[in-house]
């Protein structure tokens, strides 16, 4: 269910899957990524994170400075289990900014409007990515987590760059492949499954 590289329109096509960022995920490390491993870890734990699946491309700037995109999904225990994580989620929005983690800094972030699935929470921001020479480059990016049932997805845009028109564009895009997402669960909610993308 997670999205391929193809999902995400032609000019992404010389784009390849992330070095690490890309399979199954366990709990240990779905929450590597977050600005505070540890908390995550024990949330998904309290919320009953079963498994999880990611795949990330990368590439040199497309069109609008986007080098990074991405999808993942999560089941859950419960229903109730998957709301409550994003709830907290939701929460976070505000709370992680000025946290570090892998190098990138969370400098902004807000909270989208994103009508998706049964339970939604988008976020725009800004990260403050350090270099190996030292200096920092500032990365937009715009992520739109969802829930259906006890599955939770998410699609997502990192990019440099970009000007205002730009963001508006990759943001309805972003909702739009998360809306494609929704449909696939949707689809296949009878036997749930966590796989690869198609």
């Amino acid at each position: 269910m997670p999205l391929s590289l193809g999902a995400f329109g032609p000019e992404y096509a010389g784009f390849a899957p992330g070095a690490e960022a890309n399979g199954p995920l366990t709990p240990e490390e779905a929450a590597q990524d977050d600005f505070d491993p540890a908390a995550e870890q024990l949330d998904l734990q309290l919320f009953g994170f079963l498994s999880g699946y990611e795949t990330y491309f990368s590439g040199e700037r497309a069109k609008g400075g986007a080098f990074l995109l991405g999808s993942e999904v999560s089941l859950f225990e419960t229903t109730e289990g998957a709301s409550g994580y994003l709830d907290d989620a939701r929460a976070e929005i505000s709370q992680d900014v000025g946290k570090t983690n892998r190098g990138a800094t969370l400098k902004e972030a807000q909270e989208l409007n994103a009508d998706v699935a049964d339970q939604s929470v988008g976020a725009r921001g800004v990260l403050s990515i350090a270099g190996q020479d030292g200096a920092s480059t500032d990365a937009w990016f715009v992520a739109v987590p969802f829930r259906r049932g006890r599955l939770i997805g998410s699609a997502a845009m990192y990019a440099i760059g970009a000007s205002d028109l730009e963001k508006q564009r990759l943001e309805g895009k972003v909702k739009s492949l998360a809306g494609t997402m929704n449909e696939r669960m949707r689809e296949v909610l009878g036997g749930v499954t966590v796989s690869p993308p198609e």
